[in-house]
């Protein structure tokens, strides 16, 4: 760590807080109990609330809210309210165990569909370690939570006996009786309404002594019965999973609920009295199944609702008996799978951006629960079929909105919602982003629509166009997500909250909305009354500004709402849009102005915790804040923020003594905030202000009594995009931290020798010869303990050379006459492509183009040897997913011996290939590669798996990346390419039944093709130039193995014909040569010609007969990128052009731009143009030799914001303007 360096300019830097996306990878930040230590008397029966200020991150403070029942305002009136529920036995993480805490990385489970769930039963929350902001959310929705118990294989359990095993010892002291009864019962659920959880769920998979069984039950009934008496009763539940009889024995073979089992569901000693409130039923179950639990519990006088239906999401697909489950009176249940959640997990369908995988994954929970229409009174027909987890595939799902009935706890005010998920790439408050880090907290969630969606025309049936509703992250008026509303309806009248507002008419109705275009919104507010909920009312939403964030308001009363009635449902109708139509919602509210708020300025904890984090960079600092608001009269009751008027907190920081800035929000008395520092900044201060329920009104800002010095560490990064390069092509790649003033460059070929080396702030250079080349950097890098300090490292393998045979990234250029006089009438020129089409010949691949697919043969085609080699061409096009495997079929992907997946490597916060085998952590340790992998490019991966001599090696582009020595594992019976997220192509696939050395694999990723003779030990060779004959989808194996052996692409578990797909051909890997073409297109455009003949695309003759200066612009597109250039055409009419002002050297527009900018030249030259954040981090950078008059196209997928763009030609700055992307 070390203070700032003032090495570049304010003017460069422009002294802002603001800067590009930043992801802040963290670790888990508070403790988490020591594995058993809830089973140490001296722990549990000793513990008091209060004694740790870090417990604030798991305590919640939302009151659980009451839900209401009005069937007049469901979409299916018939349906009991009180009926068929869902319990959510998911996980609810990003697939870290570190759980679900507020961070800085969007990747992470956003669930929204509330309204639907009974029970959330956080499958992956240990015991009483669920995140305060989880309970939160759920409070605010009126759903219970719950934390795990997992009792696994580990051991016979007899609580008589607690030196047996740790959860022996637990239940001998959970089961501690004084006179008959439990004196620990009290304690238990003291501890959980202490911290906000709702209760257990149990999954016991060790068998237990009949005499433990039935004292786990007594205990159980015990601690429902202190619940009511602690108040916490509408809370306390218990999930069971059903795979233990009366006895204490463990069966999976049930699958229902039977007088063998029904201990577990009706207490033994009181049939009246409940054991689980939640009877899992285990997931093997048919027709016949579901109606025996239903006749076994109405048999025990207990309602058949309370059995749960188990659905095994994502290994068993959509689940299984649909028709059944929903047609009778049970529940349903879903669990799948340890870590995070597999429809989460398999929302990649459209990438692995995070923005985009947030948004599919919203759109999936919609699909899952209101049906694959995505609108309630739209469902499909029962699924008859598991299907699989794919975007397409869940279209065809029924959901269950049509027995389930959507719930609402929204019968106070004031109201308020920005329809925000939770998480997001930026954070904005009232249109405005103050933050551009990625964040997620699910406290932060707002009120979202109870139906997702229900949208009818004024008949009360389903338009044919009717209208697009989406959480959007196009547009945020506060947090990352606003309501859009968009597409082509003749009339669409959308239901959107169930209400139970009593209001005077005093009250204020506030629409905060935004137009893409024009300024008619062709939207109206509607609402209905108890007692005529059927019958709404129009309020009609004035005109706005395109573009720009409006806010309307209303009284109540002059809606004609008055004292007396009560809103019954909220909703909008949209009429006569076409196909462009769009408005972003961004606030919805419903407060009364005549009521006051005095929320409680916080005061801060000081003792206890350390504040500043270790994770720091030029631009931001970590700090941990926590702090309290009231003393709780009884410090086993955690006190609630409606006590002390708030909503929510915000975290405040302020730099070098300057003006107070919003750096972070949070339901929690506890934060973790990434403070956002210009680089200049040298000392800066934080502290925290509460926020009302009206969202307007605040406390004054407590502030931490602590100044902190703005220290930092060097971003060691490089810039790099990584695209196709052939032999002798230049490229660039620039330090990612414009702070550092030179490094040491050096570029290196396979054998060591260097080809370049240079010094500055980025290296530009060639390579003669196709193969793989490493890049050395090395800088100054002081810090106070050594001054001197350097920091050094070699990208191994970052430059990746390609035959330009196989094609090259394309370049636009053209020639013309630049003499164009029209004095003598119309003049034709001809322009002249003289660019790079980039074209050439690849092999063929098979694109899997959804998350579940995979390429697999009959696994005989190795049987199961002790030594075997997998390899293959792969190009990930997003950035999660199981590359290669040795795994089950017919189950769970993750289990069985050996795989390869995309994951995140947590020093260099790369996403790597990783090599993983069962009893990961313990016995086999994962082993990444070192090599950053990017999205759309070729990699060769190969794993070599040696039991005799206990070793495993990962190899990446024919070199070998890490070795390990231990023994793979033999349960597994497939190997194959792909599922669990993966989307890609691949290419060239081995299977040897031999370990190839080091040698042998650089011969074998440029495979066997073209009369090349195949080697011994490679039983399995696929290549897609040809199927197996024309009505097959399979393609035959060129291996020694021999044609009994054909792949094919599968989905799902299965490899049935029913799941055999069609196969995508996509061009192969850039180093293999073959028949499949790459080819270029041109495209041009010319304004202001009056004719232009494009019969000769390589040389278009245009017509002008009009003096003016027109662009003329070519783009020429392959599968490997696009390339534009734009120039300026002058026609003169006599001996001048219209303009003969002096025009400016560098033009940029636009300067507010959308997906890319235009920088015109004046004058010919070696232009560089740089795109830095506004704390000087380069994000985007491109040279180019330029003719006079050109025209720059610069693409920039960039985050919303404010960036600055400089201009260089030959090495001098010509212009620097800032943009801003919408």
């Amino acid at each position: 760590m070390r203070n700032k360096f003032k090495l570049l300019s304010a003017a460069l830097l422009l002294a802002s807080t603001a800067f590009a996306q930043t992801e802040v990878p963290m670790s888990m930040y508070v403790p988490l109990f020591e594995s058993g230590v809830w089973y140490d008397s001296q722990n549990f029966e000793q513990w008091v609330p209060g004694q740790n200020p870090e417990e604030n991150f798991f305590i919640s403070r939302v009151r659980p809210r009451e839900r209401f029942v009005n069937v007049n305002t469901q979409a299916y009136p018939e349906e009991d309210a009180n009926g068929k529920k869902v319990l959510w036995w998911m996980p609810i993480s990003n697939g870290d165990w570190t759980l679900n805490l507020p961070s800085y990385t969007m990747r992470n489970d956003i669930f929204s569909l509330w309204s639907y769930l009974d029970v959330h039963g956080g499958w992956n929350q240990p015991m009483l370690r669920s995140s305060g902001t989880f309970s939160d959310v759920c409070h605010k929705n009126g759903v219970r939570n719950t934390v795990l118990v997992f009792f696994d294989s580990s051991g016979y359990i007899d609580y008589t006996n607690p030196n047996a095993n740790s959860v022996s010892k637990f239940f001998s002291i959970l089961f501690k009786e004084v006179d008959g009864k439990f004196i620990n019962a009290e304690r238990l659920v003291k501890m959980f309404r202490y911290y906000g959880i709702g209760g257990w769920s149990i999954n016991p998979e060790s068998s237990m002594s009949q005499a433990t069984a039935e004292k786990l039950q007594d205990f159980i009934v015990a601690c429902h019965e202190e619940a009511e008496k602690l108040g916490w009763g509408d809370q306390w539940n218990v999930c069971w999973y059903d795979s233990m009889l009366n006895s204490g024995g463990v069966s999976f073979s049930m699958n229902t609920l039977y007088a063998s089992n029904q201990n577990w569901f009706a207490y033994r000693l009181d049939k009246t009295k409940m054991v689980a409130d939640h009877f899992f039923l285990n997931y093997n179950h048919g027709e016949n199944q579901i109606k025996q639990a239903v006749r076994q519990a109405t048999s025990l006088n207990q309602s058949s609702y309370d059995v749960y239906t188990g659905q095994h999401i994502g290994t068993r697909g959509l689940g299984d008996s649909w028709r059944a489950i929903m047609e009778n009176p049970i529940s349903i249940g879903t669990w799948g799978e340890h870590s995070q959640n597999n429809i989460f997990y398999n929302s990649t369908d459209k990438g692995s951006a995070p923005e985009t995988l947030s948004q599919v994954y919203t759109e999936k929970l919609e699909m899952f629960f209101s049906g694959g229409n995505r609108n309630t009174k739209k469902a499909p027909d029962y699924i008859s079929a598991r299907g699989d987890l794919s975007y397409e595939n869940m279209k065809n799902f029924n959901g269950v909105a049509t027995k389930v009935v959507a719930q609402s706890t929204l019968s106070e005010l004031p109201f308020v919602t920005y329809f925000s998920l939770g998480n997001g790439l930026n954070n904005s408050e009232k249109g405005e982003k103050f933050s551009e880090f990625q964040w997620y907290n699910l406290g932060m969630q707002d009120f979202m629509p109870t139906w997702r969606w229900w949208i009818v025309d004024n008949a009360g049936n389903v338009p044919a166009d009717a209208i697009n509703c989406d959480l959007s992250y196009e547009e945020a008026y506060m947090g990352a997500n606003s309501l859009k509303v968009s597409g082509a309806t003749a009339k669409s009248n959308i239901h959107l909250f169930k209400t139970k507002f009593a209001v005077t008419g005093n009250e204020t109705l506030t629409l905060v909305y935004k137009l893409r275009e024009g300024s008619d919104p062709k939207l109206k507010l509607t609402y209905s009354l108890e007692g005529s909920e059927n019958t709404f009312h129009e309020i009609t939403v004035p005109a706005a500004k395109e573009g720009e964030w409006t806010t309307a308001t209303w009284t109540l009363s002059d809606q004609g709402i008055g004292s007396g009635d009560v809103i019954a449902c909220l909703g909008a109708s949209v009429e006569n849009t076409d196909s462009k139509y769009a408005v972003y919602i961004g606030q919805l509210s419903i407060v009364d102005p005549a009521k006051t708020y005095n929320p409680v300025k916080p005061e801060i904890i000081t003792t206890g915790y350390e504040y500043q984090m270790n994770h720091s960079a030029y631009n931001y600092e970590t700090i941990k804040l926590i702090w309290k608001a009231k003393d709780s009269t009884d410090p086993w009751v955690s006190v609630y923020n409606d006590e002390v008027d708030t909503w929510y907190y915000e975290v405040m920081f302020r730099e070098d003594g300057g003006e107070p800035k919003l750096a972070n929000r949070t339901t929690s008395w506890a934060a973790v905030t990434a403070v956002p520092l210009s680089a200049t900044a040298k000392t800066f201060q934080v502290g925290v202000r509460a926020v009302a329920p009206d969202g307007e009104t605040r406390s004054e800002i407590a502030w931490l009594d602590e100044t902190f010095e703005h220290k930092y560490e060097y971003k060691t990064g490089i810039v790099f995009d990584g695209r196709k390069i052939v032999p002798n092509e230049e490229f660039t790649i620039t330090l990612e931290d414009p702070t550092i003033p030179t490094a040491h460059w050096k570029l290196m070929d396979e054998n060591g020798v260097v080809v370049s080396e240079c010094d500055g702030q980025e290296i530009t250079a060639s390579c003669e010869n196709v193969g793989l080349y490493s890049l050395y950097v090395s800088f100054l890098n002081p810090t106070p303990e050594d001054p001197s300090a350097v920091y050094e490292n070699t990208y191994d393998g970052l430059i990746v050379i390609t035959p330009e045979a196989t094609g090259r990234y394309p370049k636009a250029d053209f020639t013309f006459d630049e003499d164009i006089d029209i004095s003598d009438g119309a003049k034709n020129v001809t322009f002249t492509f003289n660019g790079v089409k980039g074209e050439g010949y690849t092999s063929n691949a098979v694109e899997l183009t959804d998350g579940t697919h995979f390429f697999a043969t009959d696994p005989a085609v190795l049987g199961k040897p002790d030594v075997l080699t997998m390899a293959a061409w792969v190009k990930p096009m997003n950035l999660a997913g199981q590359v290669m495997s040795l795994r089950d079929l017919g189950t769970n992907p993750s289990w069985g011996s050996t795989w390869i997946y995309l994951e995140r490597e947590k020093v260099s916060n790369q996403v790597q290939f990783c090599l993983m085998g069962r009893d990961r952590g313990a016995d086999f340790k994962d082993m990444f590669s070192g090599v950053e992998v990017r999205a759309g490019s070729w990699y060769h991966i190969a794993m070599v798996l040696d039991r005799p001599n206990r070793e495993v090696r990962l190899y990446v582009n024919g070199k070998r990346t890490n070795t390990q020595s231990v023994s793979f594992k033999t349960s597994y019976d497939l190997y194959s390419l792909g599922t669990e997220g993966f989307q890609g192509a691949i290419d060239e696939v081995q299977f040897w039944n031999k370990a190839l050395t080091d040698e042998e694999m650089k011969v074998a990723m440029y495979g066997y093709t073209g009369g090349k003779e195949i080697p011994a030990g490679l039983q399995g060779y696929w290549i897609f130039e040809d199927l197996v004959s024309e009505s097959s989808k399979k393609y035959p194996n060129l291996g020694h193995a021999g044609e009994a052996y054909p792949g094919g692409i599968f989905k799902g578990t299965s490899m049935s014909d029913r799941d055999n797909v069609t196969p995508s051909i996509v061009s192969g890997s850039t180093w293999l040569s073959g028949s499949t073409k790459v080819e270029a297109t041109l495209t041009w455009d010319f304004k202001g010609a009056s004719q232009v003949d494009l019969s000769n695309p390589e040389a278009p003759v245009v017509t002008y007969d009009k003096a003016g200066e027109y662009p003329a612009k070519l783009t020429v597109t392959n599968a490997y990128g696009t390339d534009v250039k734009e120039i300026l055409v002058k026609v003169k009419d006599g001996g001048s052009s219209v303009d003969d002002v002096l025009k400016p050297s560098v033009v940029i527009s636009p300067t507010v731009f959308t997906d890319h900018v235009t920088i015109a030249l004046a004058d010919e030259g070696l232009y560089s143009v740089n795109v830095y954040d506004l704390n000087g981090l380069l994000v985007k950078t491109l040279r180019k030799n330029c003719a006079e008059n050109e025209t720059i196209h610069m693409d920039l997928q960039v985050a919303p914001g404010m960036y600055l763009m400089k201009v260089l030609r030959n090495g001098l700055t010509l212009e620097s303007a800032k943009i801003i992307k919408k």
